[in-house]
C-alpha cells in the first residue's frame, strides 16, 4: 500500500494492488494439469517400450499401448483414427473397449460405420488442422455421426482427441 500525496506532502488517498488470486489459482491448476499430463504421457511411453520387449504380434502391442494409455486417462475407450489423405477422412483402426481391442475389420463386420466426417466443424478436423487435442464436453450437442450411437449407448458423452505423430506426419 503507498500513500498519494499532494503538493504539500499531505496524504490525499492509500492506493495499493491487490493481486488477482483467482488469475494465480487458474495457473496453479493448469500447471497441476499439465504435470499430470506429463506423467501419464511418460507411464504411456515406459508401457509403450516395455511392451515393445515383450509382444510377438502389432495386435498385442497396440492392445497394450492402448491399455496403457485406457488406465492413465481413466477413459472408457481408446480408440485409434488414421486419416485417409486420398478421400481426407479419418477412419478408425483400433478401438480398445470392455469387450477388448478391436479393429476395423471387426467393427465392420459388427455393422459400425467406421469413417468419421471431417468438415470444419468437427473437432477432430481441428486436431488434424492445428496438431493440437480438442475436447467435445457433450456429443449430444453436435449433429449425428457414426459412431454417437454406439458411444452414447456404452454412456461416453465426452471425446478427448490427442493427434499423434508417427514418422513426423501427424
Amino acid at each position: 500500500c503507498s500513500a498519494l500525496r499532494d503538493g504539500s506532502g499531505s496524504i490525499i488517498r492509500w492506493y495499493g494492488t491487490n493481486p488477482d488470486i483467482e488469475i494465480r489459482k487458474r495457473t496453479e491448476q493448469a500447471l497441476r494439469a499439465s504435470e499430470a499430463l506429463f506423467r501419464c504421457q511418460f507411464e504411456v511411453l515406459k508401457n509403450t517400450v516395455d511392451a515393445l520387449a515383450t509382444e510377438s504380434t502389432s495386435d498385442k502391442l497396440v492392445g497394450q499401448v492402448l491399455g496403457s494409455m485406457k488406465q492413465h486417462f481413466s477413459a472408457h475407450s481408446i480408440g485409434v483414427y488414421c486419416r485417409d489423405s486420398e478421400t481426407d477422412r479419418l477412419g478408425i483402426e483400433f478401438v480398445l473397449e470392455d469387450r477388448g481391442l478391436r479393429s476395423r475389420a471387426d467393427l465392420i463386420r459388427a455393422g459400425v460405420d467406421t469413417w468419421l466426417p471431417m468438415g470444419d466443424d468437427w473437432p477432430w478436423s481441428s486436431v488434424i488442422r492445428t496438431g493440437r487435442p480438442s475436447l467435445m464436453e457433450d456429443i449430444r450437442t453436435v449433429p449425428q455421426y457414426s459412431m454417437r450411437d454406439h458411444l452414447l449407448s456404452l454412456g461416453v458423452t465426452t471425446i478427448l482427441s490427442v493427434p499423434m505423430r508417427v514418422g513426423g506426419e501427424l
